[in-house]
C-alpha cells in the first residue's frame, strides 16, 4: 500500500489533462462513477457549487456546433476572466502563449492563426489522447 505522500506524488506527476477528446462515447457507468467521486470533493461551506448537464448523440452534436458558432461569432461568455492584469501572472501567461503558439508556427501578430490554435485547443476532436 503506497503512503499518502507517495500516492499524491504519483498522482500529481503522472496526471495528464488533454484539451482534446476522443470521438468515442464514454460509457454511462464511467460517467456515473465520475459523478459519484465528484460528490466527495470539498467545497466552500459544503455549498457544492455545480450543476451538471450531460449530453450525448444528436444533442451533443447540436451543442458542439452551437459552441463552435458562438466562438466564430465572438459570442463566448467565459465563467472566469483570463485578464491577469500586470505583473508576474501576465508575464507567465505571455511566456506560455509564446511556447504554445511558437510550437505551431504562429506569431503573436497572427490573429487568425491564434484563433485556429484556440479553436483546436478548446474544441478540437481527435482519435488521439
Amino acid at each position: 500500500m503506497p503512503t499518502t505522500t507517495s500516492f499524491f506524488t504519483d498522482l500529481a506527476r503522472t496526471r495528464h489533462s488533454p484539451r482534446q477528446f476522443l470521438s468515442t462515447p464514454l460509457p454511462a457507468t464511467d460517467i456515473r462513477g465520475v459523478l459519484e467521486d465528484a460528490q466527495t470533493a470539498p467545497s466552500n461551506s459544503n455549498t457544492q457549487p455545480w450543476n451538471v448537464h450531460i449530453v450525448s448523440g444528436g444533442a451533443r452534436d447540436a451543442l458542439s456546433n452551437e459552441l463552435l458558432k458562438a466562438y466564430e461569432e465572438d459570442r463566448t461568455s467565459p465563467d472566469f476572466t483570463s485578464d491577469y492584469g500586470e505583473g508576474m501572472y501576465r508575464e507567465r501567461s505571455y511566456q506560455h502563449a509564446a511556447i504554445v503558439y511558437g510550437a505551431r508556427g504562429v506569431e503573436r501578430s497572427d490573429r487568425e492563426g491564434r484563433k485556429e490554435v484556440i479553436l483546436d485547443n478548446h474544441y478540437g476532436a481527435s482519435d488521439e489522447s
